[in-house]
């Protein structure tokens, strides 16, 4: 599988921004991101957290051409945040959406098996 980079400039929605990886885990990631404001040449600065997404590998016919992608984890789109990803301009509360982020996803993952071990008897 594709990993994120911990460090990238950005394309897109999003060109020229930097990313720079500051936090992970099984669950979630803390990227700090950076600007620069055209018109006054100064450096926007902000946090991004979000979960660990990933889409699967897949093959399909595109224009009677075989194409196959490969499994990769994925960084937000715009769309995303506020439903899997947030942002805040304070590293000490992204620390915290961080932390609070990861607990759900592990509190989920923990569920999702007993369920499981529980209908299987």
């Amino acid at each position: 599988m594709n990993k994120l980079e911990e460090k990238f400039i950005g394309i897109g929605e999003v060109r020229g921004f930097l990313f720079e990886q500051l936090d992970k885990n099984e669950y979630t990631y803390l990227y700090r991101v950076s600007s620069k404001d055209e018109d006054t040449g100064s450096i926007k600065l902000w946090y991004e957290v979000f979960e660990r997404r990933h889409s699967k590998e897949l093959d399909t016919v595109l224009d009677g051409q075989p194409i196959h992608f490969e499994e990769k984890e994925s960084y937000p789109k715009s769309n995303s945040f506020g439903v899997w990803a947030w942002t805040s301009g304070d590293l000490d509360r992204a620390k915290e959406i961080f932390i609070v982020t990861t607990e759900r996803l592990k509190e989920k993952e923990k569920n999702k098996l007993l369920l499981t071990n529980n209908t299987c008897k």
